[in-house]
């Protein structure tokens, strides 16, 4: 399928910090698919679209599992990046005042 709809090109690689959200959409009678929504993008609405977007991947029921743990360890290290963000550079500076 992909082959079909994104044809021959290379490899894309997507950073964590360019990811504003992650949608899933459950297998079903069709296809799933999780989408990475990334900076200067709008989302695509719905499988057919999806399938178009080099920011998607669309899977199995049989593989849903695996797209579900993709997603929850992408949005567990987006979680940490961004307390890390809050948190000073210099820890020690924190203790003045």
């Amino acid at each position: 399928m992909a082959l079909i709809t994104q044809g021959f090109r290379g490899d894309k690689e997507i950073l964590i910090e360019q990811i504003l959200s992650i949608e899933l959409k459950k297998a079903g009678t069709l296809n799933g698919y999780i989408e990475f929504v990334i900076e200067g993008r709008e989302p695509k609405g719905g499988l057919f679209e999806a399938a178009l977007d080099e920011n998607t991947v669309t899977f199995r029921a049989r593989q849903q599992p695996d797209f579900e743990k993709i997603k929850e360890a992408i949005e567990e290290k987006m979680t940490s990046m961004k307390q890390g963000e809050t948190r000073p550079s210099n820890p020690d500076l924190t203790r003045l005042g």
